[in-house]
């Protein structure tokens, strides 16, 4: 029997950036739904049930914020976690749930989201080093 798969809103604006990271996390074992636009993130947010969201550096934090306040007000217990540009200060860093740095290791980002909602991911450095399969 399969275990659940905790959904996660991932939300930038940069396509090559939002990609990589939700392959990432959907490597951890997350089914990721990505999202280009800001009004979109958060209609869909509301509309649909979510674990926790992430909004990337490449979101302008002006928006940043207006996602993480809007996200709060409609589901507080939904944590949102921002990755973060290195050195940057916002009122969007303080409101979210958590941050992470965009030069963070992606194991980092996985495990913060997991000690959020309560989920063990799947260990990207277990599957990492078995060797692959002959085709």
């Amino acid at each position: 029997m399969s275990r659940p798969r905790p959904r996660i809103l991932s939300i930038g604006y940069d396509v090559s950036v939002l990609d990589s990271r939700n392959r990432v996390l959907e490597f951890a074992g997350f089914d990721v739904v990505g999202c280009f636009s800001c009004d979109g993130a958060l209609d869909r947010f509301q509309l649909e049930a979510f674990a926790a969201v992430v909004i990337g550096h490449s979101v302008p934090e002006t928006l940043r914020l207006g996602l993480v306040r809007g996200m709060k007000q409609a589901k507080p217990h939904i944590p949102v976690v921002v990755v973060q540009e290195t050195g940057e200060y916002g009122q969007d860093l303080i409101e979210a749930d958590a941050v992470c740095d965009s030069l963070d290791n992606p194991e980092l980002l996985i495990n913060t989201i997991s000690r959020l909602i309560g989920f063990a991911p799947r260990s990207v450095r277990t599957v990492a080093s078995r060797p692959a399969a002959a085709s």
